[in-house]
């Protein structure tokens, strides 16, 4: 798959940062990905060949090894790509879906800017770009640069074989996410939308092909490869280490910067780490073995021996446990068993305790009536 330098799935972090490139530049490209990657990598290519008839359902991609992204399919995987072709199936009929292409590369700017779309397709009056995404963190499709630097890459590549008539009909950006649970969610540009944000990234790749670009920190620091070595990180960080004693007491503002400088230090560890197993030297740190354990060379072996001694029973050797709920409902689902008609009155949802949220997160927030004496005494000792 070809990259450019401004793609997609990174003109988020271009728009609000300028200067990223020109300090991603500085850092050695990091050679493995997570086993995250990895895995939302393997399930993309499991989709593309579900649409194209290469497999005849999901299940047939269970067991099915990666050498590329070095991953194996699971069952859980099977019920991702299930959800995800269900959602699909959604979308098809919605649109009145006709024509579809996978994995379709065009550029907006030649060999600068541009990406492959997951799919494009086309109804009666709509222009689609749908995208894959099997992470956790739920994605959102609305006013997207992803989406928008898919879309008018595509109309403006004269390279592609689709008819310009395609591009006259409103453009749609699509997320479907199997585990957020809500099928696809879509976002149609307004053509005046679309032209504002045209306009917006040709002028801030010309300003970052300059060198001149501007860095400033956000939720879009993440994923940025320069992120460890970056002076406005370094500087965010200090600063929060050098807070005046009258604003500790001030946790949404310590809230808000942990939200932004946890991932950073995150990635400046990974990215020491990586420098080291390659052979560079950073001062003041070393790479050490872990935490030996003791673990069987071959459980298989030991499983046959363990049979074969009578003084030892299955119960001493063996630990049986029934599934949780979630772990049975997917593998019901995988057979065809209707979970909520056969154990829906044994199950009680619970939670485990509450959780730190931004304000905006879709979840209600937990009334807890606290004495305010205790809160004040509580806060006083933060001093």
């Amino acid at each position: 798959m070809k990259h450019l330098k401004y793609g997609g799935s990174t003109m988020h972090r271009t728009i609000n940062c300028s200067g990223w490139q020109a300090l991603a530049e500085q850092v050695a490209p990091v050679t493995k990905s997570s086993p995250a990657a990895a895995r939302g990598s393997a399930l993309h290519d499991c989709m593309e060949a579900l649409l194209n008839d290469v497999y005849g359902a999901p299940a047939d991609c269970e067991g099915e090894y990666s050498e590329e992204h070095d991953y194996t399919v699971t069952a859980d995987d099977v019920i991702a790509l299930t959800d995800a072709l269900g959602a699909w199936d959604a979308l098809v009929e919605q649109y009145n879906l006709k024509e579809y292409d996978t994995e379709i590369f065009s550029q907006l700017i030649p060999n600068v800017v541009g990406g492959s779309a997951d799919v494009v397709a086309f109804g009666p009056e709509h222009t689609l770009v749908v995208d894959w995404k099997f992470g956790h963190n739920p994605v959102d499709p609305t006013a997207s640069w992803q989406g928008a630097t898919y879309l008018l890459s595509l109309s403006e590549d004269d390279d592609l074989k689709y008819d310009d008539a395609h591009f006259d009909k409103q453009m749609v950006f699509v997320i479907i996410q199997p585990t957020t649970g809500e099928g696809y969610k879509d976002y149609a540009y307004a053509t005046e939308e679309l032209d504002e944000m045209y306009a917006t990234i040709i002028k801030t790749v010309e300003v970052s092909e300059t060198g001149a670009g501007v860095r400033q920190p956000g939720d879009h620091c993440q994923f940025c490869p320069g992120a460890p070595i970056c002076d406005v990180k370094i500087v965010q960080a200090k600063a929060a280490l050098d807070l005046p004693a009258d604003v500790t007491l001030d946790l949404e503002t310590a809230l808000a910067l942990t939200a932004q400088l946890e991932p950073w230090v995150t990635q400046v560890k990974t990215f020491a780490h990586e420098m080291l197993e390659q052979g560079a030297t950073v001062p003041g740190w070393k790479l050490v073995e872990k935490r030996a354990t003791r673990k069987w060379a071959d459980e298989a072996e030991v499983t046959t021996k363990l049979k074969g001694m009578r003084r030892l029973k299955l119960e001493d050797y063996s630990n049986i446990v029934t599934k949780t709920a979630p772990q049975l409902e997917k593998v019901c689902k995988a057979k065809d068993i209707d979970f909520n008609k056969e154990f829906a009155s044994f199950v009680v949802k619970k939670s485990s305790g509450t959780t730190l949220a931004p304000e905006d997160d879709k979840r209600p927030a937990v009334s807890l009536e606290r004495n305010a004496a205790d809160t004040v005494a509580t806060l006083g000792k933060l001093k």
